[in-house]
């Protein structure tokens, strides 16, 4: 799995996505930021324009090398979205949880209640929680609001597996009533949480 500020390990299942620059642009709604896209990466170094660039380089890793995850949209008013992951890093303990986040539902027409989304998510954790095996959070985003090749969204949906699917569905079942933003550490089968 993927780390977003160290990047010392993989991702399970990488996005291997290309970001759309103009979705970049409609995501951040922001002309400013779609033209700070076609400067180089080392640009990020520059004073005044440096930040957006790191943006601009951290949103394009994440949909190439960021981990693709199941995921529904869970409240389409709201933006809110579920996405399933197992936060183990190391040891032999699973840490199944289920990340409620809002994203920029309003940019994909059309998206019905428990639609099944793929998202693309980095990986951080402090010292303590790696020392212990397991990330702290993941930071993921949804697929389509950044990808505009129609073909290239509905391959992500088939390269998730079945089993990562099913451990979406069994974690949802756990969460409690209208849960709000967060993660959500919920029991799976050992067998879903080990092969999803």
């Amino acid at each position: 799995m993927s780390d977003s500020k160290t990047l010392d390990t993989y991702a399970t299942l990488p996005g291997e996505l290309e970001i759309s620059r103009w979705r970049y642009r409609a995501y951040f709604a922001s002309w400013r930021m779609w033209l700070l896209s076609f400067l180089p990466d080392s640009a990020g170094q520059w004073p005044l324009v440096g930040r957006d660039v790191k943006i601009w380089v951290r949103y394009r890793k994440l949909l190439q090398v960021g981990d693709l995850l199941p995921a529904i949209v869970y409240n389409r008013e709201t933006g809110l979205v579920a996405a399933y992951t197992n936060l183990q890093c190391s040891g032999n303990r699973p840490w199944p949880v289920i990340k409620i986040f809002r994203d920029r539902l309003s940019m994909l027409p059309n998206l019905q209640h428990r639609q099944q989304l793929a998202v693309v998510a980095f990986y951080g954790g402090s010292e303590e929680s790696r020392a212990e095996g397991h990330w702290d959070n993941i930071h993921p985003i949804v697929v389509d609001c950044l990808v505009s090749d129609r073909e290239a969204r509905a391959r992500t949906l088939e390269r998730i597996s079945k089993t990562s699917w099913q451990a979406l569905e069994a974690g949802l079942k756990m969460l409690p009533p209208s849960p709000g933003e967060g993660i959500y550490h919920v029991k799976v089968p050992d067998e879903l949480a080990w092969e999803a």
